[in-house]
C-alpha cells in the first residue's frame, strides 16, 4: 500500500540506539506480532489523518471515523519512521488497541454522548520519558533509570485517559533533564524533523519530534527552563507552560533515591518544574489544557481553579530584546514583529511596550543561582554521583564552571571568562554565598516588581521575543545562554505560550552581536543553513492568566505564514 520508500520488509527501528535493550524494547513494541500487517492495510491517503490537529479529527469522530482506524493510523506512521529521530523511549500497542476498541463501541452505541464525556476523544498522545506510566521506565536520561518499569500510573494522565485520551508512546529528553538537547546514553540525540543535523530541544525534546513529525497528535511535557518552550519553537509545534502549581505533578524524582540525596543543607525550590500540553494548534492546546485543569475536583491539593472562558485582550504588551545577555536574531526579530504586526492589525488590539531591561541581569544571575542550588545538577556536574555512565557533553560546561573552586573564581573571574559569561560566576557566587530564603525573598520583590509594570501598561498578557532557530546538535553547551529567554518566565513564574509564526528567510542565516564571546562565536555557527527552519514567538501572562495566553495564541494562529510546514517530514 505504500511507497518503495515506506517499505517496511525489515522490520527493524533504522537507528541504532546507544542502549542494545532499549533497542530491543523499542523494536518489540513497535512491531509487535499483532501490528505486523497494519501497514498492508491502511492506504496512503489514510495516513493523511496524521496529520490533522485533535479538533480536525473531532470533526470526523463525530461523522464516521473510527477511533480504532485512527490508532492504527497513527501506529504505522511510527513504524514508517521507524524511530530515525531518536525521539521515542518506549512504544505502547496492545494497551491503547483495546482502549480504543472500547471508545469505539461507546461511539457505536452513542457517538454524540461520547463526543461530549470524552472531550479528548482522538488525542493520540506521546508523554514524557519522565511522566510516571505504568509498565514503562522513567529515565530521566540516566541509565539507572532503566531497571524497573513503573507500577504505577500518574493520576493525572489516567484522568485524561478517562477523557478519552489513547497514550501511545513515551518521548526523549536530555540527562537529568537538564540541557536543551534530548541527548542521554539510553536512546541517543533526537533530532529535529525539520533539519536531522540540528535538535528538537529539550527537555521535552522527544515530544516536539513526535508531534512534528506526525507519529501524535497531542504531548504532555514539563517545563523548568524552557523544556516546554524549546522544543515547540524549534520544531514549529505550540505549548503551554502554566504557572507552576496549577496542575499535578507527574514527574517522579529519581534523585531522590540516590543515597544522602538533600543531605547538604540547602537545596532548590526556587524554580519549580511544571508538566503542560503540547499539540499542534492553539486549539489543541486550549482542549488539553482545560481538562488538565479539571482534575483539581480529583486533586484536591491543586488550587480549585477550573477553566474559565475569557474574551481575548485588547491591551497586549510587547516586551521586545534583552541585549545585555543576548540580541535577538534577525528571524526571531522579525517574528516578533510580524506576530505584533497581525495582533495590531485585529480590530480593537492595541500594543503596547514594557521595559524590564534594568531587571535583566538580577533577573538572570538569579535564576542560574537558584539552579546552581539544585542538587541534582550540582552532585552530576561535580561528578559526586556515581551514574555508571558518562555525562553528555551538554554537562561540560557545567562541570567546568564546578570545578573551580570558589575562592579562585572570586580573584580571578574577570580573566577567566567574558564579561556576559561573568554572569554565571557571579550566579555560582550567590548560590553559594546566599541561603534560599533569602533568594525567594528577592524573588518574590522581582515577581512583584514585573505584575507592577504589567499593570501599570494595562495588560495581562505580553508578546515576547522567543528562541533562536533550532541549534545543531552538541553545541548547546556553547549557548545555553539561550536558555535565559524562556527561563526568566519560570524564575517569576508567568504562564506563557510559545507560537509558531514563520522560517527563517535565506537573507536571515547570519548574526551579529556586540558581545565578543564564544557564545556569538556558536550562535554565528548555528545560523549557517539555517533557511526553512520554524522560528516563532513567547506569549507571557501574569500568574494564573492562562486562558489569556491561549486566547492571544489562538488570535495569532491565523495569521501564521500561510504554507503548510508544520508537519513536513
Amino acid at each position: 500500500m505504500h511507497d518503495a520508500a515506506y517499505t517496511m520488509s525489515d522490520r527493524n527501528i533504522s537507528v541504532a540506539l546507544p542502549n542494545k535493550k532499549a533497542w530491543e524494547l523499542i523494536n518489540k513494541a513497535l512491531y509487535c506480532e499483532k501490528s505486523l500487517d497494519l501497514d498492508a492495510t491502511i492506504p496512503n491517503s489514510d495516513l493523511q489523518l496524521c496529520t490533522l490537529t485533535l479538533q480536525e479529527i473531532q470533526a470526523r469522530l463525530a461523522d464516521t471515523l473510527s477511533i480504532t482506524h485512527l490508532f492504527a493510523c497513527y501506529h504505522v506512521q511510527k513504524q514508517l519512521l521507524r524511530n530515525k529521530h531518536f525521539a521515542l523511549t518506549h512504544v505502547l500497542y496492545e494497551e491503547p488497541l483495546a482502549f480504543a476498541s472500547k471508545l469505539q463501541q461507546e461511539l457505536y452505541a452513542d457517538r454524540q454522548r461520547t463526543l461530549k464525556e470524552r472531550p479528548l476523544l482522538g488525542c493520540i498522545l506521546s508523554v514524557k520519558d519522565s511522566v510516571a506510566y505504568k509498565g514503562t521506565f522513567s529515565t530521566s536520561g540516566f541509565i539507572k533509570g532503566f531497571q524497573e518499569p513503573y507500577k504505577e500510573t500518574a493520576g493525572l494522565i489516567t484522568y485524561l485517559e478517562s477523557k478519552g485520551a489513547l497514550v501511545t508512546c513515551k518521548g526523549n529528553v536530555p540527562q537529568a533533564l537538564m540541557t536543551f538537547e534530548s541527548d542521554n546514553n539510553i536512546f541517543g540525540n533526537t533530532s529535529n524533523p525539520h533539519n536531522e543535523e540540528r535538535t528538537a530541544g529539550g527537555s521535552s525534546g522527544g515530544e516536539g519530534a513526535l508531534l512534528a513529525s506526525n507519529c501524535v497528535n497531542c504531548a504532555v511535557g514539563s517545563d523548568i527552563a524552557g523544556s516546554l518552550r524549546f522544543p515547540a519553537l524549534f520544531c514549529g509545534i505550540y505549548s503551554l507552560k502554566p504557572t507552576a502549581g496549577r496542575y499535578a505533578d507527574v514527574e517522579p524524582n529519581m534523585a531522590r533515591q540516590w543515597p544522602n540525596f538533600r543531605s547538604s543543607g540547602d537545596t532548590q525550590f526556587i524554580i519549580r518544574p511544571t508538566i503542560g500540553p503540547m499539540a499542534r494548534s492553539a486549539a489543541d492546546i486550549e482542549v488539553l489544557a482545560r481538562v488538565m485543569a479539571a482534575y483539581h475536583e480529583v486533586d484536591l491539593k491543586l488550587p480549585p481553579l477550573p477553566w474559565r472562558s475569557v474574551e481575548c485582550p485588547t491591551r497586549i504588551g510587547m516586551i521586545r530584546s534583552f541585549p545585555a545577555v543576548m540580541e535577538p536574531c534577525t528571524a526571531t526579530a522579525r517574528a516578533l514583529d510580524q506576530a505584533a504586526a497581525c495582533l495590531g492589525s485585529t480590530s480593537g488590539v492595541q500594543l503596547i511596550d514594557i521595559d524590564i531591561t534594568d531587571l535583566v541581569e538580577e533577573l538572570f544571575v538569579n535564576a542560574a543561582s537558584g539552579f546552581f542550588k539544585d542538587e541534582q545538577l550540582v552532585r552530576v556536574a561535580k561528578g559526586k554521583q556515581r551514574l555508571g555512565e558518562p555525562l553528555i557533553d551538554g554537562f561540560s560546561e557545567f562541570s567546568r564552571l564546578f570545578s573551580i573552586p570558589a575562592f579562585l573564581l572570586r580573584k580571578l573571574g574577570s580573566l577567566l571568562a567574558s564579561p556576559r559569561e561573568q554572569l554565571y560566576i557571579r550566579a555560582l557566587l550567590q548560590s553559594i554565598d546566599c541561603g534560599t530564603a533569602a533568594m525567594e525573598t528577592r524573588q518574590d520583590e522581582l515577581q512583584q516588581e514585573v505584575i507592577r509594570r504589567f499593570k501599570e501598561a494595562g495588560v495581562e498578557v505580553a508578546l515576547a521575543i522567543g528562541v533562536f532557530p533550532a541549534i545543531r546538535k552538541h553545541t548547546a553547551k556553547s549557548c545555553d545562554f539561550l536558555c535565559f529567554h524562556c527561563f526568566i518566565w519560570n524564575y517569576l513564574n508567568f504562564p506563557v505560550g510559545a507560537v509558531p509564526v514563520t522560517r527563517v528567510r535565506p537573507d536571515e542565516q547570519q548574526y551579529t552581536s556586540a558581545h565578543v564571546d564564544k557564545i556569538t562565536e556558536t550562535l554565528k555557527f548555528n545560523m549557517q543553513g539555517s533557511a526553512g527552519l520554524p522560528v516563532g514567538v513567547q506569549v507571557v501572562g501574569l500568574p494564573w492568566h492562562e486562558e489569556a495566553v491561549v486566547e492571544v495564541m489562538k488570535k495569532l494562529e491565523p495569521h501564521m505564514d500561510s504554507m503548510d510546514w508544520r508537519f513536513s517530514r
